[in-house]
């Protein structure tokens, strides 16, 4: 291999590392807002008490644990 060629082939290796490690903090940053989706959905659960979750509460905690499953979904 020409010197060029190594030289190239180094820097090229060295921008693909620098993506994948771009890309695996988005993913990590997605991974976290699913946790915080069903962790705000838990929330919800817990202080409705005995009570039964109705109305906007309900939606919201629906919305949570479907955004935050989905995410989980999409990350595996």
């Amino acid at each position: 291999m020409s010197a060029a060629l190594t030289d190239w082939l180094m820097t090229r290796n060295a921008q693909l590392e620098m993506q994948a490690e771009r890309q695996r903090e988005r993913l990590a940053a997605v991974g976290r807002i699913g946790e915080e989706c069903r962790e705000r959905a838990r929330l919800i659960s817990e202080g409705a008490g005995d009570r039964e979750i109705r109305g906007s509460d309900l939606g919201r905690r629906h919305a949570y644990f479907r955004v935050a499953d989905e995410i989980a979904e999409a990350l595996r």
